[in-house]
């Protein structure tokens, strides 16, 4: 049997890698990446007091929540995370991010801290935001549920109130997921800013 010259085999290795690496590279899935957005600036103050000033003092989410891919629910109790539709930074960064602009917005006030943005105010009131369910489940609707805490300045808590909101949406339909969450979350901090304006922090 003929050898072939070390250059000659050098150059068949090289063209074969290249051939393994184009089928693996076309054979694999292109990653999308998602983010919550605030509400539009045009959105309507509903309870103006451009003199309140927030300090948004936490945001958790479920552990399963922290992980980039976008998690759904399947029957069975059973969690499935998508690897090719992820969030593009921390959801917990994100929702806590949004929510200090979208209450900004609702209440005529720029003076709103988070987590992400500290302010160096001294707040009026302290909100704590617990998020319990932010994803699809197997019935098709995705749901959003939260539970939050008013306090004063003292610490005493003044307030606490949960909302839950569902909208159903198509099977592995991740765009239209995201949107109906980001909808679903101006919803919660429409109910936020109700709640500050009730224990009289909005005009």
């Amino acid at each position: 049997m003929k050898r072939l010259p070390v250059p000659s085999l050098m150059l068949c290795t090289f063209l074969l890698c290249i051939a393994l690496s184009g089928c693996s590279s076309s054979g694999s899935s292109v990653i999308r990446y998602y983010l919550i957005e605030p509400m539009p600036e045009s959105t309507r103050v509903e309870h103006e007091n451009a003199e309140l000033a927030i300090a948004i003092t936490n945001l958790s989410l479920p552990q399963y929540l922290e992980k980039f891919q976008i998690a759904s629910r399947r029957e069975g109790n059973q969690l499935v995370f998508a690897s090719s539709h992820q969030w593009a930074e921390s959801l917990r960064k994100n929702l806590s991010r949004v929510l200090a602009n979208n209450l900004s917005r609702l209440l005529g006030t720029a003076d709103v801290g988070s987590p992400v943005s500290r302010s160096a105010s001294r707040p009026d009131v302290r909100i704590s935001v617990g998020i319990e369910n932010f994803e699809r489940g197997p019935d098709g609707y995705i749901t959003v549920a939260a539970r939050w805490q008013l306090s004063s300045d003292s610490g005493l808590t003044t307030h606490t109130k949960t909302l839950r909101s569902e909208a159903r949406v198509e099977a592995r339909d991740f765009s239209g997921t995201v949107r109906t969450l980001n909808n679903l979350f101006d919803e919660l901090s429409v109910a936020i800013a109700g709640t500050l304006h009730g224990e009289g922090h909005g005009h």
